[in-house]
């Protein structure tokens, strides 16, 4: 157990380290609890063209759609204050972004952009949010995107990381942001949102290490909108109506998850509590014949570990792609109507840990360790703590 919780406990000290910009991070959840400020960061910019299209600039598409997310904002929630990371064609430092919202105490990081890829027959959207690598896919698109920090002349100095150096790879995908259940629960009513109301292509929501989010003290989303290396999407992009759908779109999500954060649940959810649903799992890390097997948790003091491999706004069907009646998975729907996919209950990080490759390789590169106490979600970081 030692060796996984180090790792643990060394980043939550370097997250911690991060947040000098506040003297705590901002607390997500509560009665009171109201979103009052959102930072909408235009990725790339000046200098920095990001993607090129055939007939686009990355930089000029998200900043277009930027101030049509933030205008849609203002229109319907005139209490909300909208800042921009950039409004104009200006070249902003990865590590300034994200200081900028922790500075103005945001309650919510949006960054966007657009993606590429050599199969110009690539298409859709997709949303991340800080994680780990979880796959060489993942790792690229993370490569990609935080590639832009070597066009500022002091990168060395300002970052814990060179994306030339295999190693910083490695260490920076220890990183977890400190929001990653609202992060992930935003990230999921986007892809919603452009998979039920757009009828685009949803390419689902993935973790992986972004400079521009880790230093973030808030939750925090990247939305990769569409290809520009595909020439349907980029024409689609490129035009007025495209943009104000995908503004719409992510606007939409904004609501969503903001009627939840502040407690207004019932307009999305139809259950109150967190229920366990689902079949039961093929795995139990107890004996059969003990009276902890039988229970959807394994007891009032005992931690369980499971792996989660996805978040879902409607009802998991175990029969259909990706489980294909494959046991061991089960759900739990949330008092915000959302399901969270796991696999397995264990009784300790290591035994999860060892199963964690085996999921990844068949089929769940996502898939991530979590902790569960008397059926409630709990940090790594306190198990590790406890424990000691």
């Amino acid at each position: 157990m030692k060796h996984f919780i180090l790792p643990i406990l060394m980043t939550v000290f370097l997250v911690q380290g991060f947040t000098s910009d506040r003297n705590q991070t901002q607390k997500v959840d509560g009665p009171d609890y109201k979103i009052r400020k959102v930072v909408i960061d235009p990725g790339h910019g000046g200098k920095d063209p990001g993607t090129m299209g055939d007939h686009s600039k990355e930089k000029e598409i998200v900043l277009l759609v930027a101030k049509k997310l933030g205008n849609y904002i203002k229109e319907y929630f005139p209490d909300i204050e909208v800042l921009y990371t950039r409004t104009d064609d200006t070249f902003v430092k990865l590590e300034e972004r994200a200081a900028m919202a922790n500075r103005n105490h945001a309650d919510l990081f949006i960054s966007l952009h657009c993606n590429a890829a050599e199969n110009k027959q690539a298409y859709g959207a997709e949303t991340w949010v800080m994680g780990m690598h979880k796959s060489e896919t993942n790792l690229e698109v993370a490569k990609r995107e935080n590639s832009v920090i070597l066009l500022e002349d002091d990168y060395k100095t300002t970052y814990d990381y060179d994306p030339n150096d295999p190693l910083s790879h490695i260490v920076f995908s220890l990183y977890q942001n400190a929001h990653i259940d609202q992060s992930l629960t935003l990230a999921d009513y986007i892809q919603y949102q452009f998979r039920e109301r757009m009828s685009r292509r949803d390419r689902g929501v993935h973790q992986a290490g972004f400079v521009v989010l880790y230093r973030a003290t808030m939750p925090a989303v990247l939305v990769e909108m569409g290809f520009l290396s595909n020439l349907a999407e980029e024409k689609f992009l490129m035009s007025d109506h495209g943009q104000d759908l995908v503004a719409s779109g992510i606007f939409r999500a904004f609501r969503d998850y903001k009627n939840q954060m502040e407690g207004a649940a019932d307009e999305i959810g139809p259950s109150k509590g967190t229920v366990a649903m689902g079949p039961a799992p093929e795995e139990k890390p107890v004996p059969l014949d003990t009276p902890e097997a039988t229970n959807p948790s394994l007891g009032e003091d005992k931690v369980e570990f499971r792996l989660q491999v996805a978040v879902r706004s409607t009802t998991p069907d175990f029969s259909q792609p990706p489980y294909d009646g494959k046991q061991g998975f089960h759900f739990v729907q949330e008092s915000t109507g959302l399901f969270r996919v796991f696999y397995g209950r264990y009784l300790s990080a290591e035994e999860a840990e060892k199963r964690l490759p085996r999921l990844q390789d068949e089929g769940f590169p996502d898939a991530f360790v979590v902790a569960y106490k008397a059926g409630k979600r709990v940090e790594l970081s306190e198990v590790a703590a406890a424990e000691d």
